[in-house]
């Protein structure tokens, strides 16, 4: 029980102090220009260049379903295509849901065609490209509805659910919470605890460490939930400001320096709703896929050590949920 102990012991800790900025080199290339060239690298089945192009891990969302993926041949399998009868892509169109000098989300349409040049598929999905060190990176994407990627057929291990030793209370032994405390000092956060989130310089990283503690605080509240359902509630709360703090990253980040215009901002927050349900998602799935090369305990002991990480920055995640509501207050949100 002694992970559960820890998870209620550091419960209320938090406390943060921040200064932002924020800075990017311009790429040369547009972000449609690097569609572009990734739609050309499929067709030629160009793994190498397209694992070049990518940023790990990339995620996607098609349909219900929801991978993470740090090498593209594990999302795409270009065998498994050619059997469905496709041979070559092309792009129909573009729109730019959103852009600033680091994130852009791209809407593209697209149609399959066979050997005939016979159309087998007309889609359209949503890409979320990073610049990283000057070059536009795909991140993600989003398909309203499944799209084959040649692996339809092949049989996947399932991603772990939080094991059924992690739920047993007598699995673990009770401590105080000065031990606790030494004990986790040997143990190592999925959050960096160098320093506050919120004076992470990079959006990106910044909303993905929100997105771990909303992942986090999801799996601790199931831990609790038979133990201390008020508990869990309130880790579920946490979970939630969490996701928000994820979302509004981009917005408020965004909005620094009073650069949008209303149009852009609508843009923006069409971005921030996005980023608040899948980047807890893709966290979470990373998280519960670890447990497949790691042990239980090492595994909760990461759980418990990123809790007390992510509970130290209570203040700054408040400072988010307080701007989403600002944001409720002002009006903005109902025009949306």
């Amino acid at each position: 029980m002694k992970q559960l102990l820890l998870l209620t012991a550091i419960f209320l800790s938090g406390c943060i102090d921040v200064d932002v900025q924020m800075d990017a080199d311009s790429p040369s290339v547009t972000p449609t220009e690097t569609m572009s060239v990734y739609m050309d690298h499929f067709n030629n089945e160009d793994i190498k260049a397209i694992n070049e192009m990518i940023e790990p891990p990339f995620f996607f969302f098609n349909g219900t379903d929801k991978g993470v993926y740090y090498k593209y041949e594990d999302f795409v399998d270009f065998q498994g295509l050619r059997n469905s009868g496709w041979s070559y892509s092309k792009i129909n169109s573009f729109e730019t849901i959103y852009e600033d000098p680091e994130t852009s989300m791209i809407n593209w349409s697209f149609s399959r065609y066979d050997k005939d040049d016979n159309v087998i598929l007309t889609a359209s999905d949503n890409y979320l490209l990073m610049n990283v060190d000057g070059v536009w990176k795909l991140k993600g994407g989003f398909a309203p509805t499944s799209i084959s990627t040649g692996r339809d057929n092949i049989v996947e291990k399932p991603v772990a659910s939080v094991p059924d030793e992690a739920m047993e209370a007598d699995v673990f032994v009770p401590l105080s919470v000065k031990e606790s405390q030494a004990e986790l000092t040997d143990s190592s956060s999925w959050v960096d605890d160098s320093m506050p989130i919120l004076n992470i310089q990079d959006k990106h990283r910044q909303a993905e460490a929100w997105g771990v503690c909303s992942a986090v605080y999801r799996i601790a509240a199931e831990l609790q939930s038979t133990e201390s359902p008020s508990v869990a509630k309130n880790f579920n709360d946490r979970a939630n400001g969490a996701a928000i703090a994820a979302g509004m990253t981009y917005f408020v980040k965004g909005e620094e320096g009073a650069r949008y215009t209303e149009e852009q901002k609508r843009a923006s927050w069409t971005l921030t709703q996005t980023m608040t349900e899948s980047i807890p998602e893709v966290q979470s799935t990373a998280i519960m896929a670890e447990l497949e090369t790691s042990t239980v305990d090492v595994w909760m002991d990461k759980i418990v050590a990123t809790v007390e990480v992510c509970g130290s920055n209570l203040d700054g995640q408040q400072a988010y949920i307080d701007a989403w509501r600002e944001l409720a207050a002002s009006g903005f949100l109902e025009l949306q």
